[in-house]
């Protein structure tokens, strides 16, 4: 039960069940001690307001830090409907997204350079179920988010290169048709719950479409079985190194042009699908083909799964999803992998010791129940994260297939022989290909063409960019210029996030020197880029 009282001070609290949200006497100077002690240091970039109240903090935030983004979590729609003003960004219990999908709208992986988040403690005792919430969502997404920044620190220039790369050099390229499977589509990923599947896959082939993701394709192909489509997103070789089982076989891939270079692996055709980066973004407009946009989630498992929920109509079925090791095997064998460890196995470092040494660094949290210890780790429990925060009305069409313990409160579980008694009573759909060769695809002579001008382009604004800095002594033109930040972040990130960093604590004259050297850096590798394509021209 809600009431509003005046205080002391003629300003007012609210009470629930008893208990105020606000002090009963001055709530200004609450709030304002609450802000001395929280935000003194230094001046934040964002701050996240964990359970906010009335309006009296968040108003002093704003007006304290007005350059700093503000994002309010309310714990109760009631409370907001009482509280002053919002020129802010917030969330409240009902609003028409889940939390999960505010947080990941709005918070940058920028934005966590200076960011810090502020909890109102009688909130959290007053709604102690949605502060829990609230701060899972928020450690889910800023898991996320720093993984995202780390990945594209360690890969955003390859991702560039690649799409360039990709760009020339795939020749057969498919697109969507607007029909959709009518057969349950089983996706397979390599952790070792893939090897309870085979039995069901061999019986039931003829009822299902099988995508696979990379690491998988060894164990299939192995097990005589080919997957109708391959899913690729990582741009390192490693990833394609998974596909040479599959060397000479008609089968179709699907991958943006930032992921590695492996079409030529296979002999089937390449279903280009954007992650909307804007380096993918500006090659693919200038095809007209229907590409499938799927924002990127960290993990090709998520890509996979919401290009699943649009090319069938049935049930999406989940194996080798693991999230986690068995004892010490993170996967199913032969794996690509094996191939780079055993030789280095000898009698003073036997295979045993090299894969527990590997477990231990790479999924350090040990779980015990009673079918047997598993392993996680920050990666892995992120995804899984991921998996979890999957709206209903999404979960409800994927099942887990003898799932590892590692639990997903909102997916169904089903055994392989309960799923092949079910798909034993359905009768073999019609074979339909949803994929279909693109027409009016651009030669290889367009293709270069499209890049050169592009790469010209981007050259050519870097360097207007370069000397209006240089001139003005000013970092404005650089921040308030989309292509400069966006460009400059998957270039390197890390001294995009120092920049900003040194804007916000040292001030400007230090920053455009840094914006200054950070843009030829970029010009430079522009440069090389183009002459390793040879697409060199004189001003580029």
């Amino acid at each position: 039960m809600l009431e509003i009282i005046p205080t002391k001070t003629n300003l007012s609290t609210a009470v629930i069940n008893g208990q105020a949200l606000h002090s009963r006497y001055d709530p200004l100077k609450e709030s304002q001690r609450f802000v001395n002690i929280n935000l003194s240091s230094e001046y934040p970039s964002t701050v996240i307001f964990l359970g906010t109240g009335l309006g009296y903090t968040a108003s002093l935030i704003k007006e304290t830090f007005p350059q700093a983004k503000l994002i309010c979590i309310y714990y109760s729609a009631d409370i907001l409907k009482e509280s002053k003003q919002t020129p802010w960004l917030y969330w409240f219990p009902g609003a028409e997204i889940t939390l999960l999908s505010f947080l990941r709208l709005n918070l940058k992986e920028l934005e966590l350079e200076g960011l810090r988040v502020l909890k109102w403690a009688p909130s959290e005792r007053i709604f102690p179920e949605m502060a829990k919430t609230a701060t899972t969502a928020l450690q889910q997404v800023l898991k996320e988010l720093r993984g995202s920044l780390v990945t594209t620190l360690a890969m955003g220039r390859r991702w560039i290169q690649n799409s360039f790369i990709n760009f020339l050099s795939i020749e057969r390229v498919l697109t969507t048709s607007s029909d959709k499977y009518d057969l349950p589509l089983f996706l397979a990923g390599s952790g070792p719950s893939l090897e309870q599947a085979v039995t069901l896959l061999h019986r039931s082939r003829n009822k299902l479409i099988i995508w696979a993701l990379p690491s998988a394709i060894p164990y299939l192909i192995k097990m005589d079985i080919t997957p109708d489509l391959v899913i690729i997103t990582d741009p390192s070789f490693y990833a394609g190194y998974h596909l040479y089982p599959l060397f000479d076989k008609s089968i179709n891939l699907a991958t943006p042009l930032s992921a590695v270079h492996c079409s030529r692996q296979i002999n089937g055709g390449v279903l280009l699908i954007s992650q909307s980066n804007f380096f993918e973004e500006a090659l693919l407009t200038q095809l007209n083909i229907r590409i499938p946009r799927i924002p990127p989630q960290g993990t090709v498992a998520a890509t996979a799964v919401q290009m699943a929920m649009n090319h069938t109509s049935r049930e999406i079925i989940l194996a080798g999803l693991d999230f986690g090791y068995s004892d010490i095997r993170s996967h199913v064998r032969p794996n690509a992998f094996d191939n780079f460890l055993i030789p280095s196995v000898n009698r003073l470092s036997p295979l045993y010791s090299k894969l527990y040494s590997l477990a231990a660094q790479r999924a350090p949290f040990i779980n015990r129940t009673v079918r047997g210890s598993f392993r996680t780790g920050l990666t892995m429990n992120t995804y899984s994260g991921w998996f979890a925060g999957l709206p209903d009305h999404i979960s409800a069409r994927i099942f887990r297939l003898n799932p590892s313990p590692v639990k997903l409160d909102n997916i169904q579980t089903i055994d392989a022989e309960k799923l092949a008694r079910e798909l034993s009573e359905r009768s073999p759909q019609p074979e339909i290909n949803i994929f279909i060769p693109a027409g009016n695809y651009p030669d290889h002579r367009q293709r270069r063409k499209i890049c050169r001008e592009l790469l010209t382009a981007w050259h050519n604004h870097l360097h207007t960019a370069v000397e209006q800095t240089k001139r003005v002594s000013k970092i404005g033109s650089f921040l308030n210029d989309p292509f400069l930040l966006t460009f400059s972040y998957y270039y390197d990130s890390g001294s995009l996030a120092k920049l900003k960093r040194t804007l916000r604590l040292t001030g400007e004259s230090e920053a455009v020197l840094q914006a200054v050297s950070l843009l030829e850096r970029e010009i430079d590798f522009i440069e090389s880029m183009a002459a390793r394509l040879e697409l060199r021209e004189s001003n580029v």
